[in-house]
């Protein structure tokens, strides 16, 4: 299985992507990406990486990408910019 993700997607709207590109660039469901959102503590998915506007969620790509590249088992916390 290829565990290799590419973080450079080439899809920014300035610093937010639409979850729904997001998650068609990473051929994954938009329901993960929105249970990633609703149950960010118990996934540990950091503050900040979505934001909702509308009825379209965002995701911010400078969070998402710092979270993404982290070492296994390193606290979402960290992954939080000032």
């Amino acid at each position: 299985m290829n565990t290799e993700v590419k973080t450079d997607i080439g899809l920014r709207n300035g610093n937010l992507i639409r979850a729904s590109e997001l998650a068609k660039h990473l051929n994954m469901s938009l329901e993960t990406l929105y249970d990633w959102k609703y149950r960010a503590r118990e996934r540990r998915i950091p503050e900040g990486m979505f934001l909702k506007i509308g009825k379209m969620l965002y995701v911010r790509l400078d969070i998402f990408e710092t979270w993404i590249s982290r070492p296994p088992g390193e606290a979402a916390h960290n992954c939080r910019l000032a």
